[in-house]
């Protein structure tokens, strides 16, 4: 199947919880997320402004738990353990939707926060781009710039540290920030790197090559694998579905299943003495815990299906809003063409 294909056309069933939570679940919890997301925002903000670091990252995590819990996600079960001492400071993930980066932010959190290596327009988000410019130090990856370009991260201290950064590759970066890491000499280093390294979302039936950033650095890497298990007639993965349609269809299931599973953390061996090689072990160890498994597609595949996808919408006999609603499958003159 394609990766970035929807898994599921809408039954009847979920016709039905659409129809009634357009005018129920809806509008109450989206009002419940909007105020959520603004009222954390500012408090963290206000936190980071007069230096309560600690308080604005106690105050982020709750905001994205909470956050969670508006949009269905109410209870989310954590198998695995957590490694306590010499944690990794590298962090690879699968990517299914945004609700990973939610609960990444609590569960990885503690007092120092998180780091990600996220693309660059999330800057560009109000609040929430403050957030992980000012807050969080995120480094942003300029997807449609070259490779030598394609990083800026946020406002430094000084502008000899700013122009130093905004010359820096993604690779740089995560080589200096896990650098700093290594060679801190307190007992509580700052939070780690957490890096999505499939580069794009996907609808989970495989997983996708993965870059190999977040490998570069040749330190052990801490896999945390999320899946939707028992998700019905929706499964929220975030993939070839319009934005206003998953938002819908997501906030109007009565609850959203998640499951987070961390494995132990994989370090580099004489086998792996590449970045690539590296980063091929991890895929494969990560595609078998998941019961999957991986394909040589990435974000540029998916973009080349979106655009079949779009001309294909166009010829539906209902328009295209009606099958990008309805029909995100291979119904009524909509065919699915596998690469």
């Amino acid at each position: 199947m394609n990766p970035f294909a929807r898994q599921q056309n809408p039954s009847n069933v979920e016709l039905i919880k659409m129809f009634l939570g357009l005018f129920t679940l809806v509008p109450l919890r989206l009002v419940l997320f909007l105020l959520t997301t603004c009222l954390g925002a500012c408090v963290v903000l206000f936190c980071h402004t007069v230096q309560w670091h600690s308080l604005s990252i106690y105050g982020l995590r709750v905001t994205c738990r909470t956050m969670l819990f508006c949009v269905g996600y109410h209870y989310i079960p954590f198998h695995g353990r957590l490694p306590t001492h010499n944690r990794p400071s590298i962090v690879v993930c699968n990517h299914l939707s945004f609700v990973e980066v939610l609960h990444l932010t609590y569960l990885l959190g503690g007092h120092k926060g998180v780091c990600f290596v996220a693309k660059q327009s999330i800057f560009n988000t109000p609040l929430i781009g403050r957030i992980a410019q000012d807050v969080l130090n995120c480094i942003g990856v300029n997807r449609d710039a070259l490779p030598s370009s394609s990083v800026q991260t946020s406002s430094q201290t000084s502008s000899q540290t700013s122009v130093q950064t905004a010359n820096m590759t993604s690779t740089q970066q995560i080589l200096e920030r896990v650098q700093r890491q290594q060679t801190t000499t307190t007992s509580d280093p700052s939070g780690p790197l957490i890096l999505f390294p499939e580069g794009t979302t996907s609808n989970g039936v495989h997983l996708l090559t993965f870059k190999t950033g977040a490998f570069v650095p040749l330190r052990p890497v801490l896999p945390i694998l999320y899946s939707f298990p028992r998700s019905g007639s929706f499964v929220p993965t975030y993939e070839s579905i319009w934005t206003p349609i998953y938002v819908w269809r997501t906030l109007c299931q009565p609850w959203n299943n998640l499951t987070c599973v961390a494995l132990d953390p994989i370090a580099p061996t004489a086998a792996n003495t590449t970045p690539r090689e590296y980063a091929t072990t991890v895929q494969r160890t990560m595609a078998k815990h998941l019961g999957i498994d991986t394909i040589p597609q990435g974000y540029k595949d998916k973009l080349v299906y979106h655009d079949r996808l779009r001309a294909q919408y166009k010829s539906h006999p209902r328009g295209a809003i009606y099958a990008m609603v309805f029909e995100p499958m291979g119904r009524s003159g909509i065919q699915e063409k596998e690469r």
